[in-house]
């Protein structure tokens, strides 16, 4: 019996400390895939709060830059919104008995088109006589920048670009000089970004209420009714009186087939009142 019973209790006892050693191996790795659970949640918190914080700091970067860029584009707004007629220049054409352009009227005015942006202008080109006979339409955007030269160090010439967008319809919004809040209701079917047609924006560096533009003639390739495809060339020279156009259109071997000739400008005046 007591052979028996000595050689059970080592057994017990081996038993024993091979329970007690699972459970604190099992004690162990849960405590450890706690640690690690930890670890891994303090890190996603830490990341979730690093991408709110930046994103953050992004949305009012944004909101801060917005009224800078509105402040430098605001001279340039004032002097081009208005009506415009070119009833001077015909008359001192007829004067020198020179050929005078067509009588035109034009017109720019802002609008509302809540997905092109917060500062968006309409243009439209009719005639004098027939008001109602419209020539041109045009939606206008605008974006500055003044950012630095980062071979130099230095902060860049005011960079102005204007996006010129058609209609796709464009008799539908022919009221739009009058009535201004029907472009309200454009949506992205409604107009048509002319690529490369965008127009490039300068600031006399001395009288800064006076502005010149110019796209690229090579890039810019539009249809004209009655014309075809054309490669359109336009240039402007802006005064808080003055808005000198020179729209012309040529064929690809470099004719002349829509536009005033010579240098192509018609001086339009701004007109009384406006």
């Amino acid at each position: 019996m007591s052979d028996s019973q000595g050689r059970g209790a080592p057994l017990d006892r081996v038993g024993g400390v091979g329970s007690t050693c699972a459970s604190r191996a099992r004690r162990t790795r849960a405590a450890h895939r706690s640690r690690v659970g930890a670890v891994w949640l303090a890190a996603a918190v830490w990341l979730a709060a690093a991408t709110l914080l930046a994103a953050t700091a992004l949305l009012a970067g944004c909101a801060e830059e917005q009224p800078k860029q509105d402040k430098k584009l605001l001279p340039l707004w004032e002097s081009l919104i208005g009506r415009y007629d070119d009833e001077e220049q015909r008359a001192e054409d007829k004067r020198a008995g020179r050929k005078p352009p067509p009588a035109l009227r034009l017109t720019i005015v802002p609008v509302t088109v809540p997905f092109l942006g917060e500062h968006v202008f309409y243009e439209q080109e009719s005639t004098t006589d027939y008001p109602e006979h419209v020539i041109e339409q045009h939606l206008l955007t605008f974006t500055a920048d003044t950012g630095k030269d980062k071979e130099k160090g230095k902060g860049k010439e005011l960079q102005i670009v204007e996006a010129v967008w058609s209609f796709a319809d464009p008799q539908r919004w022919r009221e739009g000089v009058e009535s201004p809040e029907v472009f309200t209701s454009v949506q992205p079917p409604d107009v048509r970004l002319q690529h490369g047609c965008e127009l490039n924006w300068k600031q006399d560096s001395e009288h800064k209420e006076r502005f010149t533009a110019s796209n690229d003639g090579h890039r810019c390739r539009i249809n004209l009714p009655g014309v075809g495809s054309v490669y359109a060339q336009r240039h402007i020279e802006l005064s808080p009186d003055e808005l000198a156009l020179s729209d012309q259109g040529f064929d690809s071997q470099g004719a002349l087939v829509s536009g005033f000739g010579g240098d192509g400008f018609i001086h339009f005046r701004r007109s009384v009142g406006s």
